[in-house]
């Protein structure tokens, strides 16, 4: 792997754009100065529980990359929780082109953003109920 390349699985959630990642924590830590100037933010690694890899996140923003809720999916894994629904919508987008995956969004059961599902929504395909 490069010194840092483009995820292919995931987004900043301010932006919507793929995160830089790097494959170990010495790399992106080396990579925390040179890119906190040009960010204008002090940066420090977090290791993704999404790609396996390393972002470098702004200095007490580890939330924004390890999740902010504690919703697992069956196999146990943290879910990602996206803070908006229009963040959730972008990286469904995004991977749906990257991966040929469809992803639905729903809002996280206990209030803490939106999750993607491979699951259509229920109400999808149906037909209205008639009026009586």
């Amino acid at each position: 792997m490069k010194r840092r390349e483009l995820s292919s699985k995931c987004l900043d959630l301010t932006t919507g754009r793929p995160r830089w990642t790097y494959p170990s924590a010495k790399a992106a830590q080396s990579a925390a100065p040179e890119e906190g100037v040009a960010t204008g933010s002090i940066l420090e690694p977090a290791h993704c529980q999404i790609c396996g890899l390393y972002h470098l996140v702004v200095v007490g923003e580890r939330g924004a990359v390890d999740g902010a809720c504690n919703c697992t999916a069956n196999g146990g894994r943290a879910k990602r929780a996206y803070p908006s629904r229009q963040v959730a919508d972008a990286t469904a987008e995004f991977r749906s082109q990257s991966e040929r995956l469809q992803l639905w969004p729903y809002r996280c059961p206990t209030g803490n953003g939106w999750h993607l599902t491979k699951n259509a929504p229920q109400h999808q395909g149906r037909r209205p109920r008639a009026q009586a």
